[in-house]
């Protein structure tokens, strides 16, 4: 609750909070609203503020108790027009901007202990509305559980924890496995954020990156799920994206530099040190970001080098890419970054499948490439072919519809478009093209893709809400 004053008088508020249905309303001193304070019976005293909870108890403020300082308008050498995109703006406060100014200090320092005194007067209320809010929250919330492999896999909020709990089921023995508990990981630390989390292709351990400083620096843990111990590994610092090897023997990750910009991209083998770590990929310019990911069939390693408006990706075959610094196993490009240009891969069935706004498709179209030719530039030993001219349209551009998310599984793309306000899910057949929109409950609704981690899935999840129905799951 927040007040503007000048000198004693205080401008009118009337203030509803619809907040866990219970309405507290801050009334305005008497004569301001005789309609309202007599609507409620109220009589505040002059030159105070009324605020009535939930008890009836009323909290009164005096103005000459809790008068906020003086607001300073100007300054001298300060110039308080601005001109933003050709509108001409006075900001009275625009001299708060010069951090250096000993004024600037004084001046928050002063509106900060006003409304410290200010709260002070409701810290009853304060903890009504909180107790109230917490009274209305689920004693335990659980996601909606994903089936990769043997075992489905979903999180829980225990009741009175801070931190979700990862686990998974056993489908055929329902037994319960807790893979990650951060309430647990964190105990002993003043912060804990937990970075990414990736179970390996065997399903028999995970690794997982957290930061336990605060300053954003994420390092790796990994525990073996079999024996519930973790790996004697070396700690790798500021990793910012990771991935398990195709053979679960170690794995990918990058690294930032002092200006903690991801910009390489390291292969680590599980039981060797840090310093025979093989050195994949290294981009120096300093306006790109780095990361790293399998293709979801897990054949090949994909290094993206992006930066907002412009892509380049990099692939090398997962076999390979365990080699290390040979020329079998240096990166191939798939084409070179353009100005304006982006393009996201993806693979199926010895194919690449290429998203794209190339050839001012604005509103992205899908392309393939063949591995053969992918392969072959590799062989050719230039690295700088332009793969893209080769490629085959899957689903032209179209004016009138925009690809949002693409999702690829072992013989269906699954493509979520914006078509004329609405939103919808056309499926693809890879073998046969055959193409069909999923039925939708309703018209307008917004739809969220689900994690869908399983390549060889013949179903896939998404969630959708809408004005009228809260969030749903939904699998199809």
């Amino acid at each position: 609750v927040s007040t503007q004053s000048t000198g004693s008088q205080f401008n009118f508020i009337l203030l509803e909070m619809y907040c866990v249905g219970k309405v507290f309303r801050c009334l305005p001193r008497s004569g301001a609203s005789r309609s309202l304070s007599s609507a409620f019976n109220l009589k505040p005293a002059q030159n105070t503020r009324t605020l009535v909870t939930k008890s009836r108890r009323p909290i009164r403020f005096s103005s000459a108790e809790f008068a906020p300082p003086t607001p300073r308008f100007s300054k001298p050498g300060c110039n308080p027009n601005l001109n933003l995109h050709g509108t001409e703006v006075v900001d009275k406060f625009r001299w708060l901007e010069n951090l250096e100014d000993t004024e600037v200090g004084k001046y928050i320092e002063k509106e900060n202990n006003y409304t410290s005194s200010f709260i002070s007067k409701i810290s009853e209320l304060q903890g009504e509305l909180y107790k109230e809010m917490e009274n209305r929250m689920p004693n335990q919330e659980e996601s909606v559980p994903e089936q990769i492999g043997d075992y489905e896999y979903f999180y829980k909020y225990p009741a009175g924890k801070q931190f979700p709990i990862f686990c998974r089921k056993h489908v055929k023995t329902q037994e319960e496995q807790v893979i990650l508990d951060q309430n647990q990981e964190s105990k002993g630390h003043p912060y804990f954020g937990l970075g990414m989390i990736k179970l390996s292709h065997d399903s028999k351990k995970v690794l997982y990156t957290c930061d336990i400083t605060g300053d954003e620096s994420y390092f790796i843990r990994i525990k073996d799920l079999e024996t519930g111990k973790y790996l004697k590994e070396e700690e790798i610092q500021g990793v910012v994206s990771v991935e398990w090897s195709s053979n679960n023997d170690g794995f990918f990750y990058t690294v930032p530099d002092k200006y903690k910009r991801p910009h390489q991209v390291y292969f680590h083998r599980l039981g060797h040190p840090i310093e025979q770590d093989v050195l994949l990929y290294s981009d120096d310019d300093p306006s790109v970001f780095v990361d790293v990911r399998l293709t979801k069939d897990k054949k090949f390693v994909t290094i993206n080098s992006n930066t907002k408006t412009t892509s380049e990706v990099w692939v090398m075959k997962t076999e390979l890419a365990h080699a290390g610094n040979n020329s079998s196993s240096q990166p191939i490009l798939i084409q070179k970054r353009k100005p304006g240009v982006q393009y996201f891969i993806e693979h199926a069935s010895e194919t690449f499948f290429v998203v794209t706004n190339a050839d001012d498709a604005f509103n992205y179209k899908i392309v393939t490439v063949p591995d053969s030719v992918v392969l072959s530039a590799a062989q050719a030993g230039t690295g700088n072919n332009p793969i893209l001219s080769d490629a085959k349209i899957f689903l032209d551009h179209n004016r009138k519809s925009k690809i949002d998310d693409v999702d690829i599984f072992n013989n269906h793309v699954v493509i979520y478009e914006s078509s004329e306000g609405s939103h919808r899910i056309r499926v693809i057949n890879i073998s046969s093209q055959e193409t069909h929109f999923v039925d939708l409950p309703e018209s307008t609704i917004s739809i969220q893709p689900g994690a869908n981690l399983d390549f060889w899935n013949f179903k896939f999840r998404f969630s959708y809400s809408s004005p009228l129905t809260p969030v749903l799951c939904v699998d199809t």
